[in-house]
């Protein structure tokens, strides 16, 4: 496969792998220079309609156009290619935070009805030895004892504190997600707390730290809060 039929191969499959291979289609664009290309002046659908011919035509039918032809409609090609593989890689980034958001979703329901069963179990085992007048009291208050002395307090965290607990406690996807990432440009408005956010996350990922920093504050939204703020700086 040529670069160019590499380029114009559409995205296979919803899929971590589909989403590092436009990664790599943006930084090879990158590397070219593309994103520096001004040609701002020239309407958008009129770089399209170049592109598609690109795109549509035979490589036979393309040798057989002129040089400078063959040229304006391969630049016009690498530009709209780079556009369309940035928004391909933000709706592909979004489907991923979708199916790990899932994914701690079913793994927290999972947990919750396995703790579910090991409660009513031990609420089982614990009115057999209470009817058990087989044994001394003190006998079978040490075996209640026993049968309690692991269970902590209750929860009071609601199903979605537990699933962003859940997505803490397993960060190497996230995480993967996140880093693959920090090489895009993203811009926003100069107050947009996201952008600063991801800005440090950045800043982090280049040092190559495996904690967030103690000098530094993240102001991120409530409910993530009490996670981000733990004391613990090398929590995931």
């Amino acid at each position: 496969m040529t670069v160019l039929e590499w380029l114009k191969t559409p995205p296979k499959r919803h899929s971590p792998s589909t989403l590092a291979e436009t990664l790599e289609k943006i930084k090879f664009l990158k590397n070219l220079d593309v994103h520096t290309w001004p040609f701002e002046t020239i309407p958008l659908e009129k770089q399209r309609g170049y592109a598609q011919a690109l795109q549509a035509g035979r490589p036979a039918k393309t040798r057989k156009l002129s040089d400078s032809s063959q040229i304006i409609e391969l630049v016009f090609f690498l530009r709209v290619s780079l556009l369309e593989l940035t928004d391909m890689v933000i709706y592909q980034s979004g489907r991923r935070v979708s199916d790990l958001v899932r994914q701690a979703y079913d793994k927290t329901q999972a947990r919750q009805a396995r703790s579910s069963v090991e409660y009513r179990d031990r609420l089982v085992s614990i009115n057999a030895l209470v009817d058990d007048t087989s044994r001394a009291a003190e006998e079978r208050l040490a075996s209640i004892g026993q049968l309690v002395v692991d269970v902590g307090q209750p929860s009071n965290n609601s199903h979605a504190a537990s699933v962003r607990q859940m997505l803490t406690e397993e960060p190497t996807r996230v995480r993967a997600l996140l880093s693959s990432l920090k090489d895009l440009d993203f811009q926003g408005r100069p107050n947009d707390n996201s952008l600063k956010l991801l800005t440090s996350l950045k800043d982090i990922y280049v040092g190559k730290l495996n904690e967030l920093p103690q000098d530094q504050a993240f102001p991120v939204d409530k409910p993530w809060r009490e996670l981000v703020d733990d004391p613990d700086r090398q929590r995931p």
